[in-house]
Order: structure tokens, then C-alpha cells, then sequence
């Protein structure tokens, strides 16, 4: 897919959100490859989009993520600059209702700069 729509990524980021193992380092099959392998190909056969590669899908989901984060970031520095930031990424509250929890630490703003767990989103 050489460009994506919003709904498209919506599609992709309720999807990613279905599959567990992708992002949750608990899951029993987080580390299984084959088993991660399989999850994004049925996130691929879920988007029903011709020439569409499993590549492609876990190229867009670490361009997702790393945009999750970034949006978190953004946050981090206006609460800091007593301003509020909205996210502005059409998928981004979806993603935090899942993801924000399973974030590596070096990914989650530092509790003492900034909150934004799930209750500052919904």
C-alpha cells in the first residue's frame, strides 16, 4: 500500500490491537517469531488491500508506534510548558488505550514530568 488513509491506519491500529503477542512482552508468544510472524500476516489478510507484504505491515506498525511515541513526547513538553497538547493522529487514542501500558520505559514520559496514562485521554 503506497499510501495509507486514515482509515486505513485505523483499520491497522484496531487490528495491531487484537493481536496481543505483538506487543505485550507477557504474552507467551511475544518472543515465538513464528508465532508474531503469523499475527502480522493475519493483520495483512485483515486489510484485504492487494500487493499488500507483511513487510509492509510491520514497516507502517513501527512508523505507527514511533509516531505514538513522538505524540507522547509532545505531550510531555507542553504539560512541562503549562500548555496542554491534544494529539492530533486520527488513530492515536486507540492506541493509547492498549499500548501506553506495554511501552518500553525508556518510551514513557517520566512520571514526574508528565501524565499522560489512560485516564488523561478518555
Amino acid at each position: 500500500m503506497s499510501h495509507w488513509t486514515d482509515g486505513n491506519l485505523c483499520q491497522l491500529v484496531n487490528l495491531y490491537s487484537q493481536f496481543k503477542n505483538l506487543w505485550d512482552r507477557n504474552h507467551p508468544c511475544y518472543y515465538k517469531l513464528r508465532c508474531r510472524y503469523d499475527s502480522y500476516n493475519e493483520i495483512r489478510k485483515g486489510l484485504s488491500t492487494p500487493g499488500l507484504t507483511v513487510t509492509r505491515v510491520l514497516s507502517k506498525l513501527w512508523d505507527l508506534r514511533s509516531d505514538y511515541v513522538a505524540e507522547l513526547r509532545k505531550m510531555q513538553i507542553a504539560k512541562k510548558r503549562n500548555f496542554h497538547y491534544q494529539p492530533r493522529k486520527i488513530w492515536f487514542s486507540a492506541m493509547h488505550r492498549f499500548l501506553y501500558d506495554s511501552l518500553d520505559t525508556d518510551e514513557k514520559p517520566t512520571e514526574d514530568s508528565c501524565d499522560v496514562s489512560h485516564s488523561t485521554l478518555q
